[in-house]
This record gives structure tokens, C-alpha cells and sequence, in this order.
């Protein structure tokens, strides 16, 4: 029973569970973990109704300031009592840090290896929260790091170092997971999020769990269904261990004390930088507590300051702090000015040694961008205005420190181009081409971002913000850089990359691409198997007729909007008869319209059905468009009623060429047809030489079938 808890649920299973507070021997709170559903899928329950238990938890003392509680986990089935549960060492722990900010999850091993730093004991999970400025009233953001595992559930690695370390330093071996940002509901006055009807009470503790490049994917689902209920559904990778160890997290005490303090000394340190960085800004990077009506009070204290005459570096953390602390429109874009006006001339001060502390501030920054411009929708195009004046600035300090070396690459450089993409227009793009995608990094730097995801990202952003500026080619290149990095794993932004750079292939070229011969083969199994829908997508564009590419399409609609990738299997979709076209036209010089319009199966595409709606026929709206392709090789005559193939070199080098090279050039055509005759001819007689001697061979073993059997 202890193994199974700790083993990862299977990949395409879910566990469904439910944690039940209840009072344990001595009337000390104990929390019961009960399995709803086996490991075959969700099983409908009644409501009320339990499984069999399967562990308990057990509150032990606080810890540090914020009152935070460690709880130990216990393998428990229903035949046993509570001093039976007591008497077994415990199977897992759960430990706060000193904020109650963070919480890892720990199971006990029996080789004594250590994670933690205590004998028996190897951390498997870590989860940390921030509260919102609602407080109880609002969500929380959460974030989680596992270790990765294989299918069969056993660790990548043993690296016994700390998991919050390993995310650091950037470990491929660690995944880390966010919570759905809810949205405010004014119907229900509460902040809501979709559990697919299996929670029903609004609480600060409901939770979900996604991959930031797969929201779709919901890992740990948790929330209050009852009073002193709640349900909890687990996916790969986590196990029922961990999965229990992030729910007791979300329970335990409530985080964000001393914001009284916060904003006293906000106030106080109103128009004064130096008090403001010293007393105010740790606060702000401890605590994002409930803000209430006195939240206007701290903005105006925090805002001033990053537009003051002396701009330093330091304005950074003042802004993050800042945006972190908006949650309206207007007060976002303060915060997003400010950015523009404070750090914009700030990074035009910056010196090597403070070059060297920017990264972990600009990462703070991209996040509190991020946040702020999730406040409005609208913001995304604000945010990115600010981001690229400030990139452009911090881009030629850079160079300027490094003696016109290349530019290191921050988080900040990844955040405005996921700013552009949000914003969804062209002249941000053009903008981004030459701010971030078109500038040098130094691929050496210190100041490099340490984890190889934030180079996948870019690159996987850098090419999305491509495909928006016209530049497909570019595109390819990008996402085809995706895949160098060389790992243990393949990792999801490659799984999004190839995604993307199928559709894309699809609609420049008509084929499906392969992942490309420097990546691993396993890899490449896994990054098909996952984008198993699009691989499916490029064999039916192989297909004869497009009507099993539409189908497809059609299929795929919700997967690619979920994706983002709309827009790029609209591309696809128009693509669609200019590639079966010309497909066609490799086998035919001459076509009727509607023998063309039944070859390809264009009665199939949007394009046809909408003319037919209209009152018209195909072959009026495929003439329609081989017209708008303006390829030289696919012509329409006889009034549109029939379509002539040629080839494209030939027909744009003959256009305007004189009687003279018109003659050579029909020559050069005759000896290339005589010659593929020739080649013809000569195919037939070897084929004849191979029926003659597969004729001797059967007149042969007829004879030996005549002849008598030897006798001894």
C-alpha cells in the first residue's frame, strides 16, 4: 500500500479522491484520504458516499512566523484504528518554510537517501503559494515542482539537491506546474474557475494545476465540496502521496500577515527612494497580502518613486512590486507608464556590476507584467509598447557594457514577445522582428538565462511573433532550433514547437515535416505520439482528394484554437487547393475545371460549400481561386473553363522572350520529351528481358517436377 501511494498515476488515468477533515485519537485534527475511483478512470459517486481509505494525515506543531503546520502522512485503511495508524512510521511529510509560503512534500525511502537533508527522507514535491490582494476573499497563485518520471513511474535522476535549487539552476529533470488564474464572476460575486462539476463551494483553497504550455492538461484538481469535504483528482505526474501533500498545503494556514505594517511604512517612505528601498521594497517581496480599501494609499506611495530624476537600477524591483500590487485597469497601466518612464531611463545607467544582479529583477518584472496585463485583456497591447521601449534601451546598455558584444537574454526579452503575440497585431511584430528576435545574444554571457527552457521559449515565441510578420522561413528556423538543446526528456515547448511547425509546413509546402536528425529518436516518438492529432492532420494531406484534410481540420478545430494555433490552421485550410492543384498538375498538362474540381475533391473545402450556399458551383469558385494564386505554372483558359499546367521556370522565362528564344526553348522541351521516351523504351525492354527469364525459370522447374525420384 505504501508503494502505490508513492507511484506517479498512470499516464491517461485519473485518480479521483476525497479528503475528509475529521478529529483523530486525542481530538487532534487528522485529515482521511479516500479513493473514489480505481486507476481504470473517474467512477460516478453519490455525492456522500466514500471509498475505501487509503491514508491519513496528522497536524504536528507550527512552524516559523506565519504559522504554518507540518503534517505527517500515513498509509491507513479503513480495518484500522487510530493507534494502529500512530504506531506506523509515517510515509510522507509535508514542512512550511518559515513564511508559510512554501511547502515540500517529502517520502520517507528505505535505502535512508536523502533530499532533504535528514536521513530516510527525499523531497518529491514543492508547492508555493502567493495570495492575492483579495485575500480570503480572492484566489491564491500557486505554483508546483515534481520530479519528472518516466512512464513507469520511476525518477529521471537521483539528484539528491533541494527541488526549489534544481529550478534554479535550471534542471531539465524538474517540472513545474501553475494554478488557472480564475476570473471574477459578478453573477456568482466570487472568483470561479471550470472543475467540471466536481466542486461546488467557493473557497480560497479550491486549486488546479497545469503546465503552462498544456492548460488543458489539468494534473491536480482540488476543492471544497462540503464543510468539511473536499475532492481531489490526480494525473500523471503526480502520485497520491504528493497529490495529498499539495491539498494539505492549500489548508493550512492562511497566508499574508503584517500588510499593516507594509503599508504604514509605504506611507512613510511616500517621495523618498533611499527609505523606500530599504524599509518598504522587503516587505513588498514577502508579503502580497489582502489589500482591501488602503491599496489605492500604498500605489500612490510605490509609483511616484520609479519616475524620480535619479533612476537606478533598483527602479526595477520598485515597478515589479508595483504591478504586482495592481488589480484594475487603471492602475495597471500606472504601473506599465511608470515602467516605460523610470526603467526605460534607467537601463541607460546601468554598469557591468549592476548588469549582473538584473536577471533575477527582470524576472521578477516579466512575472509582474505578466500579472498586470492579465488584469484587462486590453492591456496586452500597453504592456508591449512599454516592454519594447524598455528592451530597446536595456539592449543598446548591454551591448555598451559588453564593447559591442552581444546581448544576454532575459526573461524580459521571452515576456514582451509573449506580450506581442497577446496584443495580436502586425506592427508589434515588425517591431519585436528587430527589437528581440533580430538582436545577437551572447550565447555565452553570465548573463544568459540559466535554464534551457527560457532559450526553448524564445525560440518558440521568437518564431509564433515570425509567422505574425510574414516571415514563414524564419519561422521554420526558429522552431527547428527548439530541438538542439540535448536532454533526457522531451519537454513540452518542444512538443508546442512541432505542433506549430506542422501546420506550418502544411500550408507552405503540403508535407509533413520530420523532427529533425539531431534529435533523438525516443524524443521524437514522444513529440508525435503527443501531437499524435496534427500528425494525423499532415498524412491526410497526403491523401488524394482534400476531403480528408477538411474532415481533419474540422476535427482538429477545438484542439488548435486551445493550442493557439488558429490562426495557423486557417493558413492550412487556405492552403489546401493550391497544393492538391498542383499536385494534379504533375500528372496532367490539361484539365477541364470540373474534371479538376472532382481530382482534387474541392467540393469539400469551406471555399466550395460557401459558393454553393451562395448559389454558385465549384468550379466557378476553384477557377475563383487558381486566379487569386497568381502561380505562372497553373493558368486558366478557354474563359476559365479549363486550367493549363506548365512549368513555372519555363512559363516565367519564356514571358516576353523573342521568337528566337521562344524556338530554342521549345528544342530544349522536345529533346527532354525525347529523352524521357527513350528512358521509357528502355524500361520496357528490361521488363521484357524479366518476363522472358521468369518464363525459362518455370519451364525449369516443371522439368525437374517430371523427371523420376533417384532410387538408393
Amino acid at each position: 500500500m505504501e508503494e502505490r501511494l508513492g507511484r506517479p498515476v498512470p499516464i491517461a488515468h485519473l485518480l479521483a479522491c476525497r479528503v475528509v477533515r475529521v478529529r483523530a485519537d486525542g481530538g487532534r485534527a487528522a485529515l482521511d484520504l479516500h479513493e473514489e475511483a480505481g486507476l481504470d478512470g473517474l467512477v460516478a459517486g453519490d455525492g456522500d458516499a466514500l471509498g475505501p481509505r487509503v491514508a491519513r494525515a496528522l497536524r504536528r506543531q507550527r512552524r516559523g512566523i506565519a504559522g504554518g503546520h507540518v503534517y505527517d502522512i500515513y498509509v491507513a485503511t479503513d480495518d484500522m484504528g487510530p493507534r494502529d495508524i500512530a504506531a506506523r512510521a509515517p510515509a510522507g511529510r509535508v514542512m512550511p518554510n518559515a513564511l508559510g509560503t512554501s511547502f515540500s512534500v517529502y517520502e520517507r525511502t528505505d535505502d535512508g537517501s536523502s533530499g532533504s537533508g535528514s536521513g530516510g527522507w527525499r523531497e518529491v514535491c514543492m508547492v508555493s503559494y502567493r495570495v492575492s490582494l483579495l485575500g480570503k476573499r480572492g484566489p491564491r497563485r500557486a505554483s508546483a515542482v515534481v520530479r519528472a518520471v518516466n512512464a513507469a513511474g520511476e525518477p529521471a535522476d537521483l539528484d539528491a539537491a533541494p527541488l526549489a535549487e534544481r529550478l534554479r539552476r535550471g534542471d531539465c529533470n524538474v517540472i513545474e506546474l501553475q494554478s488557472i488564474l480564475p476570473r471574477w464572476s459578478p453573477a456568482s460575486g466570487t472568483f470561479v474557475v471550470d472543475f467540471s462539476d466536481r466542486v461546488t463551494v467557493p473557497s480560497v483553497k479550491n486549486l488546479q494545476l497545469v503546465h503552462p504550455h498544456d492548460v488543458d492538461y489539468v494534473a491536480l484538481q482540488f476543492g471544497r465540496v462540503g464543510a468539511e469535504s473536499f475532492t481531489l483528482d490526480v494525473r500523471f505526474p503526480f502520485s497520491p502521496l504528493m497529490a495529498f501533500g499539495a491539498a494539505l498545503a492549500s489548508m493550512s494556514h492562511p497566508l499574508g500577515w503584517g500588510y499593516d505594517d507594509l503599508v504604514t511604512a509605504a506611507e512613510a517612505a511616500a517621495g523618498r527612494l533611499p527609505v523606500f528601498q530599504a524599509r518598504v521594497a522587503p516587505l513588498l517581496r514577502q508579503w502580497t497580502a489582502p489589500a482591501g480599501t488602503r491599496t489605492e494609499s500604498l500605489l500612490e506611495a510605490v509609483l511616484p518613486l520609479v519616475s524620480a530624476s535619479e533612476s537606478t537600477a533598483a527602479h526595477a524591483q520598485v515597478v515589479a512590486d508595483a504591478l504586482e500590487l495592481a488589480w484594475s485597469e487603471a492602475q495597471a497601466e500606472a504601473g506599465l507608464r511608470a515602467l516605460a518612464a523610470g526603467l526605460g531611463a534607467a537601463a541607460a545607467e546601468l554598469s557591468v556590476a549592476q548588469l549582473e544582479a538584473a536577471p533575477a529583477v527582470l524576472q521578477r518584472l516579466a512575472d509582474a507584467v505578466w500579472r498586470a496585463s492579465r488584469v484587462g485583456e486590453w492591456r496586452h497591447a500597453a504592456a508591449c509598447e512599454a516592454l519594447l521601449a524598455v528592451v530597446g534601451r536595456l539592449n543598446a546598455a548591454m551591448a555598451a557594457a559588453a564593447d559591442g558584444g552581444g546581448v544576454r537574454l532575459t526573461r524580459l526579452h521571452i515576456e514582451c514577445l509573449r506580450q506581442c503575440l497577446l496584443a495580436q497585431r502586425r506592427p508589434l511584430y515588425e517591431r519585436a522582428m528587430a527589437a528581440v528576435v533580430g538582436v545577437r545574444f551572447d550565447a555565452l554571457g553570465s548573463l544568459v538565462a540559466p535554464r534551457a527552457a527560457a532559450f526553448m521559449e524564445f525560440q518558440l515565441y521568437g518564431g509564433m511573433v515570425c509567422v505574425g510578420a510574414g516571415d514563414a522561413a524564419r519561422a521554420q528556423r526558429m522552431w527547428q532550433a527548439v530541438f538542439a538543446l540535448p536532454s533526457k526528456h522531451a519537454s513540452a515547448i518542444q512538443i508546442a514547437a512541432y505542433k506549430r511547425l506542422t501546420l506550418l509546413a502544411l500550408a507552405e509546402t503540403g508535407r509533413r515535416p520530420q523532427p529533425p536528425p539531431f534529435f533523438a529518436a525516443t524524443h521524437a516518438r514522444t513529440v508525435e505520439t503527443h501531437a499524435g492529432g496534427y500528425a494525423a492532420l499532415g498524412d491526410a494531406v497526403g491523401a488524394r482528394t482534400m476531403a480528408a484534410a477538411v474532415a481533419k481540420l474540422r476535427d482538429l478545430r477545438a484542439t488548435l484554437d486551445a493550442d493557439g494555433n488558429g490562426a495557423l490552421g486557417d493558413r492550412v485550410q487556405h492552403a489546401l487547393p493550391a497544393h492538391f492543384v498542383r499536385r494534379v498538375g504533375r500528372a496532367y498538362s490539361r484539365l477541364p475545371v470540373a474534371r479538376l474540381v472532382s481530382l482534387t475533391g474541392f467540393a469539400a473545402h469551406p471555399l466550395a460549400e460557401a459558393a454553393a450556399e451562395a448559389g454558385g458551383d465549384a468550379g466557378a469558385a476553384l477557377a475563383q481561386y487558381i486566379r487569386a494564386m497568381g502561380d505562372p505554372g497553373v493558368v486558366l483558359a478557354d474563359g476559365g473553363a479549363t486550367v493549363v499546367f506548365a512549368d513555372p521556370a519555363a512559363t516565367g522565362a519564356a514571358t516576353g522572350a523573342s521568337l528566337a528564344e521562344r524556338t530554342q526553348r521549345e528544342q530544349q522541351w522536345a529533346e527532354r520529351i525525347a529523352e524521357q521516351a527513350r528512358a521509357a523504351d528502355d524500361l520496357r525492354g528490361r521488363l521484357a528481358r524479366v518476363d522472358r527469364q521468369l518464363a525459362l525459370s518455370r519451364e525449369h522447374i516443371a522439368s525437374l517436377r517430371d523427371q523420376p525420384a533417384a532410387t538408393a
